[in-house]
């Protein structure tokens, strides 16, 4: 093998990881994906109930017992009215598009960190029960999520 050759492979992590924080290529002219819908560009209206941040409570997995989110580790959502949702699942961080309406939500494709964090499994639990989202709703200050794979409970900070 070249010097060519090893140099473009020794690159390769470096744009693949890129990828995987969120670079979106349009300094680059590349094409992107909006961050504004998981399945279109175009914005649309989210209910102001479901926007700003929020602190993950517990995690339940359908079939499992309901799970408290692990002290001192920081499990928190962020909606944005711009479409966009950001994570932070303990030493993780995810960001993704969405869209809901008053009681319903979905998650687009999201681009997740993968460190081994102190509290795995549970880091990549709550960030695929993000993804996996269908429903919605608030009560007081809690936010429920709710997939077939499980239920989330959040709550302002």
């Amino acid at each position: 093998m070249n010097k060519r050759s090893l140099a473009l492979f020794a690159a390769l992590p470096l744009v693949l990881g890129l990828g995987a924080c969120g670079f979106d290529g349009a300094a680059t002219g590349l094409p992107t994906q909006s961050p504004s819908s998981p399945d279109s560009g175009a914005p649309a209206s989210i209910p102001p109930a479901l926007l700003g941040a929020w602190q993950l409570v517990s995690l339940h997995k359908t079939g499992q017992a309901v799970q408290a989110a692990p002290a001192q580790h920081g499990f928190t959502a962020d909606f944005g009215s711009d479409g966009r949702v950001s994570l932070a699942a303990d030493c993780n961080r995810c960001r993704g598009g969405f869209t809901a309406s008053s009681a319903t939500i979905e998650v687009g494709p999201t681009a997740c960190t993968r460190a081994a964090c102190s509290t795995a499994p549970f880091d990549t639990d709550y960030a695929d029960l993000v993804a996996a989202a269908r429903q919605w709703s608030v009560s007081g200050s809690e936010l429920d999520l709710q997939s077939p794979s499980g239920t989330l409970v959040l709550r302002r900070p």
